[in-house]
């Protein structure tokens, strides 16, 4: 909403189409600009982008994505929910299938309202009357007090929207436990080894040890195998590798759900968090050494950058939303901006008196003064020599009382002299004005 003032009103304008557009060409251009780079880069970043076309088991590879443009989008949206599961796992399904719900669910549920609010609150509306204007018309507040019934209908469209999402949350939930009991006795998931092994972090150094954490986990169904303890850094991604070979699969995966949802040390924050169907190749084994209250740290240190970023953001945003409206942006000035904001017009004037200020009061400005007025005193002493000398060969020839008449021509020559003197002043004057 813009409000400017003028002598004697304050007018108050809606926020326009134009404020809208200008945002909206704004954030398409910045979102065509990013797109272009991801698909120009997607094809030369593969180990990025697209790592599971060659790299991890021959099982959990996925076709290359086409080529082309937009044909990866296509292809991405007609892929079958159990090629997503295989490749990806459950993580990468449900969110994937969380951003397709909230968009059909807004998508539609922004039809529906668009289709049965704007009528209400444009037809017989407040308008231009009661300072409604631009987009405000399109508001809740855009309703007359006479037509107050209306307000249930955003009421009424309100609770059906609440209780549609909070449906389709249970909904989700339901396929949600499903899915995820259902590829947890899979055959395929029981077999293998990283579904039965935990990768425990921040252990304190008391429970450092095989036997200690032996006799902790082992009370579980089924007990505990085999136990590895981080030590040496240097040699561990060798290690790893050589594990990866020689590992063998545990025979159920029941003990270590129980292991990773129970308390395993009677010390605050201990052994947490724990993680299961962990694979080594997933694993940053540098970060292990980091405890729990480092993690935290870190945490809140993206945190507050992430919320840092939104904030800030709102200074380009607000900017690019006044662009055609700033006065004082020549490149954006039209004959109705000076018509109708009185700012522009008093800022102009200022910069103009304030330059003109300057150059008055300028060393070589006042020097060209003084020697204009030496010059305009030097002529009116002459003048006014050459009318005492008519004067006086005038007073030879004629009475005292036509030399007093002589003296009103004189007087006329001075008084020509010293207006003519004060209307050179005035042209240079107004000469540095326009020049100014």
């Amino acid at each position: 909403m813009a409000t400017y003032t003028t002598n004697s009103t304050q007018i108050t304008e809606g926020a326009s189409l134009s404020q809208f557009f200008t945002t909206l060409v704004v954030s398409a251009t910045v979102a065509i600009i990013e797109i272009t780079i991801f698909v120009i880069i997607r094809k030369k970043l593969k180990r990025i982008y697209e790592p599971k076309t060659y790299l991890g088991d021959e099982n959990q590879r996925v076709e290359p994505l086409p080529s082309t443009c937009c044909g990866w989008l296509s292809t991405l949206l007609k892929m079958p929910q159990e090629d997503l599961i295989r490749t990806s796992g459950l993580d990468a399904y449900f969110f994937a299938r969380y951003l397709y719900m909230h968009a059909f669910f807004f998508l539609s549920s922004f039809v529906l309202v668009a289709l049965i609010l704007l009528p209400v609150y444009i037809v017989d509306g407040k308008g231009a009357s009661f300072g409604k204007t631009g987009l405000d018309i399109l508001t809740f507040g855009n309703i007359q007090p006479r037509y107050s019934s209306r307000y249930a209908a955003p009421l009424v469209l309100a609770y059906i929207f609440i209780g549609a999402y909070l449906y389709f949350l249970y909904t989700e939930m339901k396929v949600f436990v499903g899915k995820r009991q259902t590829f947890l006795r899979s055959p395929a998931y029981q077999s293998c080894g990283s579904a039965t092994t935990i990768l425990m972090t921040a252990i304190p150094k008391e429970y450092m040890s095989e036997a200690v954490l032996f006799r902790i986990f082992n009370q579980f169904p089924g007990g505990v195998k085999y136990i590895w303890l981080n030590r040496n850094l240097k040699d561990l991604p060798d290690k790893a590798d050589e594990r990866m070979k020689l590992v063998e699969e545990l025979e159920t995966t029941e003990s270590a759900h129980m292991a990773v949802q129970c308390v395993a040390a009677s010390i605050p924050l201990a052994m947490t968090p724990r993680y299961i169907d962990v694979k080594p190749a997933n694993i940053v084994w540098s970060n292990l050494t980091l405890t729990y209250y480092e993690k935290k740290v870190r945490e809140l240190a993206i945190l507050a950058a992430t919320i840092a970023l939104i904030i800030f953001w709102a200074i380009p945003v607000s900017f690019v939303v006044n662009v055609p409206y700033d006065c004082s942006c020549p490149s954006v000035q039209t004959e109705v901006h000076k018509r109708t904001c009185p700012v522009c017009s008093l800022y102009h004037s200022s910069a103009a008196a304030m330059k003109r200020h300057k150059r008055l009061y300028s060393s070589k400005y006042l020097k060209q003064q003084q020697q204009q007025q030496q010059q305009q005193q030097q002529q009116a002493i002459i003048i006014k020599r050459e009318k005492q000398i008519q004067v006086i060969n005038g007073n030879d020839s004629e009475s005292g009382e036509e030399s007093k008449d002589d003296n009103i021509p004189q007087n006329k020559a001075n008084i020509i002299t010293d207006a003519s003197l004060i209307e050179s002043i005035f042209d240079f004057l107004a000469s540095d004005f326009i020049e100014v």
